[in-house]
């Protein structure tokens, strides 16, 4: 005789997400892109600031490297005289007085100008300003403001 077994049927059931997790998934998916989205924008800011400030710092750098060459081959500055501000330097390349370059600030430009002809230093989209210049004896004072970030340098006069 022959015994027939019974299959066990099971029920495959398949198991769905229900409204409730969906929701609570998409929540914590909406909170996750947001502090993504946070993390993104601080680190692009860090980035885009730190680019500005190395160009006002190559700017700035620029300028007090041109001052320091010409006080080296000027053969004598003729303004600001001494104890005096301001907003200009005249530095006099040989004693004949015929080639002389003036260092000062144009309706928000550092300019320099060499017999006559104008060269920009800083333009004025960088912000330049409060140029003030200061001699005494032995010592000129150069100061201004790029972008809100003041530089000051002594220099020695030779």
């Amino acid at each position: 005789m022959k015994v027939l077994k019974a299959k066990s049927c099971k029920l495959q059931t398949q198991r769905a997400f229900t409204l409730i997790e969906s929701m609570l998934y998409c929540a914590l998916l909406a909170i996750l892109l947001v502090a993504l989205f946070q993390v993104s924008r601080s680190v692009l800011y860090a980035q885009w600031s730190f680019s500005d400030n190395l160009s006002i710092q190559r700017d700035a750098e620029f300028v007090q490297q041109k001052i320091y060459w010409l006080l080296q081959h000027s053969a004598s500055i003729q303004t600001p005289s001494l104890n005096s501000n301001a907003q200009h330097l005249r530095f006099v390349i040989d004693n004949n007085g015929r080639h002389a370059v003036i260092m000062q600030e144009d309706t928000g430009d550092l300019i320099i100008m060499y017999d006559g002809v104008r060269s920009i230093l800083i333009p004025a989209n960088q912000n330049i300003r409060e140029v003030s210049i200061s001699r005494s004896a032995k010592k000129l004072t150069v100061s201004f403001a790029i972008q809100n970030t003041a530089f000051i340098n002594d220099y020695d006069i030779p």
